[in-house]
């Protein structure tokens, strides 16, 4: 358990505001990675889905800035300042602005699934949206009060609608893979129309594992950042949990995206496939040479082909599938 001393107290929160530092520059870097696959992959997707993607990962980078320069802050121009601990900084209130936008993009994204996914009916995916709007107001109350309150803890004591907003965004996180893992488990894959196809079985596992993964890191930090933030009033040991979270958003949207072609990749795959993008006839000059009946020599001619043969699921597994494409 951390020292409840302001020297202790200071120590630690540096401390652990370096490690919440490295932990967003390494999720930062996996996601720039993604993005270049996800660039230089789906050429063919729609424009307002490329650019959700380059929103978010301006955002990141943004926010990832803002992180740096509070740690060069304190821990290299105000290092040893004890006082500074308990003080509102303008920098990490302002951190809640692009890791609210993030967590919107990313948990809208995955409504529009839902909506998409269960009919186009508007019910469930409105109450989301309610909680979005929520988490929304109180990211503008949150740097309204800020903006008036000097000190940590008494920004922490009297600001609830901030400790509601992590709340808020937790349960959004698990209502939305609560709501991905039922709508793809009811849906019925059938091979022929006889009896779930092992391929869709597959497909469906995968996509319920990514849709877990997807709410569950989000929604541990997010309660991780509520937790400290009671726990330890008036220090920034929820930064373990905080810093990340907006990069843990971003590249759960970035993971579904590019696991498309992983998951249609298993469903429709090639038995056979060339290597290289070649005519598919190879000549070799071989060492050997024969000679014929008059004397004369000459080098034999081989030919190898290669022959490309490939899968097609059935019609009936194609057409089941188009959910899989529903965002193109």
């Amino acid at each position: 358990m951390p020292s409840s001393s302001p020297l202790s107290q200071f120590r630690q929160s540096n401390g652990l505001m370096f490690i919440a530092m490295l932990e967003a520059v390494s999720l930062w870097s996996v996601l720039c990675l993604q993005g270049f696959i996800y660039f230089t992959t789906y050429i063919k997707d729609p424009i307002a889905l490329k650019l959700m993607v380059l929103w978010t990962l301006l955002l990141a980078t943004a926010h990832v800035i803002m992180i740096a320069v509070k740690n060069y802050t304190s821990l290299i121009i105000q290092f040893g300042d004890i006082g500074n601990l308990n003080t509102v900084d303008p920098l990490v209130l302002f951190l809640l602005l692009p890791t609210t936008l993030i967590a919107l993009t990313v948990q809208s994204f995955f409504i529009w699934r839902i909506w998409i996914f269960n009919g186009k009916k508007f019910l469930f995916p409105c109450i989301l949206l309610f909680g979005e709007l929520f988490q929304l107001a109180g990211n503008i109350f949150t740097l309204y009060q800020g903006s008036h309150i000097t000190s940590l803890s008494a920004l922490f004591a009297v600001d609830h609608v901030m400790l509601a907003y992590y709340g808020v965004a937790a349960a959004a996180d698990v209502a939305i893979s609560i709501a991905m893992i039922y709508l793809l488990s009811q849906r019925r894959l059938y091979d022929g129309g006889a009896s779930p196809s092992k391929r869709s079985a597959d497909i469906l596992h995968r996509l319920i594992v990514l849709s877990v993964n997807s709410g569950l890191w989000t929604a541990i930090f997010a309660i991780g950042v509520l937790i400290l933030s009671v726990v330890y009033q008036g220090t920034m040991f929820y930064s373990i949990f905080y810093f990340p979270l907006a990069h843990l958003y971003a590249n759960s949207f970035l993971a579904n995206l590019n696991a498309r072609n992983f998951i249609r990749g298993q469903n429709n795959r090639t038995a056979k496939q060339s290597t290289f993008d070649r005519p598919n006839v190879f000549r070799l000059n071989p060492t050997v040479t024969s000679t014929s009946s008059e004397g004369e020599q000459g080098q034999a001619q081989i030919l190898i082909t290669t022959d490309t043969v490939k899968h097609t699921d059935n019609e009936s597994d194609v057409r089941n599938n188009d959910w899989n494409n529903d965002w193109k």
